[in-house]
């Protein structure tokens, strides 16, 4: 019987210690889920915070890119017209001035300040001439050069004129560039062919070379050549301008939204490679605002990639590039407005953690409670009474 009691006991206090651990892993798991989800709640936060910086920074790397792009991209429009302008001047000048001249028994030079009497320049000359005045005032020059030119002193000054030479030889319908540092600078240098434009140019060059030419023929070189940039490392960074940190800005922009939208993984910081799946966002309200905003982040994606093709100069570039600076603010506004919706879920959620601590607290108790009379009744008051049986036994009773 003794034994029969002892076990009975041992159950008792096995059951007593099985219930009250299965009550701590219980008490346990609610307590770090609640942590748990709290925490992604504070993560998911940061990372829709993060989506307005990327939608400011978006738009600052578009930019950027654009005008250290740009600066060259003016450079060679300018050089465009500056080359069409002479084109035409020396037509006029060919036409107006140097063949009524010759008609007229005049003498043609190509140093007119070291004759003796008036002369009228040579088309080629006239232009140097312009030039030498005009880069007194201005840090760019304009030269005509030949690999044989009439006149000596305007052959192809280094390798770099050569280089253009050869290239505009294969190319007479191309423009090429070069850009090098010298002299502690940055310079960039551009070269057009010099094309005969009229009969006189033909007649002339034909007279002193004692070979054919037609219009159209190439006679030299045009060098256009400027200083891009007085500091090296600045105008290298512009020369070298990518579209890099754009596109890493707008990958991360939009795997947020699609993990957010039907789950899945996302970069916790900008520049962190640590990724974490999340669940889709269960609330409609915020799904109905991430769809508007991810319909404006296609646009905004759209308008980026029309501005770069565009021509600077022209209105649809302007009207563009507005587009963008606006659209980017609006991006930014409604990405706010994501994450505000976002802390009132997250607000929600932390408001049912504290409700499952409650209960988990209150079921605890009331274990604790219902173990102490379980303890009490079945265990404690058995062994006292075996106890109390067994002293009168000893005592003989």
């Amino acid at each position: 019987m003794q034994n029969s009691i002892l076990f009975s006991i041992k159950n008792k206090a096995l059951i007593l210690f099985l219930s009250f651990f299965m009550l701590t892993l219980a008490s346990a798991y609610v307590v770090f889920s609640a942590i748990k989800n709290s925490q992604e709640d504070a993560e998911i936060t940061n990372v829709l915070g993060r989506q307005r910086m990327l939608a400011q920074a978006m738009g600052k790397n578009i930019f950027a890119y654009e005008m250290a792009t740009n600066r060259v991209k003016n450079i060679e429009r300018q050089v465009k017209y500056l080359d069409s302008y002479i084109t035409r001047m020396r037509k006029i000048y060919t036409e107006k001035i140097v063949q009524p001249a010759k008609r007229a028994g005049l003498n043609l030079s190509m140093d007119p300040d070291q004759e003796s009497h008036p002369v009228i320049p040579f088309p080629a000359t006239f232009t140097r001439m312009v030039n030498e005045k005009f880069q007194e005032i201005e840090n760019f020059s304009v030269n005509i050069l030949s690999n044989s030119p009439v006149n000596p002193d305007q052959g192809l000054k280094d390798s770099v004129d050569k280089e253009g030479f050869s290239y505009l030889k294969n190319n007479p319908n191309a423009t090429f560039k070069k850009v090098f540092e010298q002299q502690g600078k940055l310079v960039v240098n551009i070269y057009t062919p010099d094309k005969a434009s009229t009969e006189g140019c033909v007649s002339c060059h034909t007279a002193i070379k004692n070979k054919p030419f037609k219009i159209g023929d190439m006679l030299g070189i045009r060098k256009f050549s400027l200083v891009y940039s007085e500091d090296i490392a600045i105008g290298k960074a512009e020369l070298n301008a990518d579209l890099k940190e754009f596109i890493k800005n707008k990958s991360q922009f939009m795997t947020t939204l699609e993990a957010l939208q039907s789950g899945g993984s996302i970069s916790m910081g900008r520049h962190s490679m640590r990724l974490k799946t999340v669940m889709p966002v269960r609330d409609q309200n915020f799904q109905d605002k991430l769809k508007f905003v991810q319909a404006q982040f296609g646009i905004f994606e759209n308008l980026t990639n029309t501005l770069i093709t565009l021509d600077v100069a022209s209105l649809e570039f302007r009207r563009t590039y507005q587009e963008i600076l606006k659209l980017s603010t609006r991006l930014t506004e409604h990405s706010n407005d994501l994450a505000i919706l976002f802390v009132g879920i997250a607000d929600k959620n932390q408001q049912r953690i504290k409700e499952a601590i409650v209960v988990s607290v209150a079921v605890t108790l009331f274990l604790l409670s219902s173990l102490y009379y379980y303890l009490s009744r079945f265990v404690l008051s058995p062994v006292i009474t075996v106890s109390n049986r067994l002293a009168l036994l000893a005592r003989g009773i």
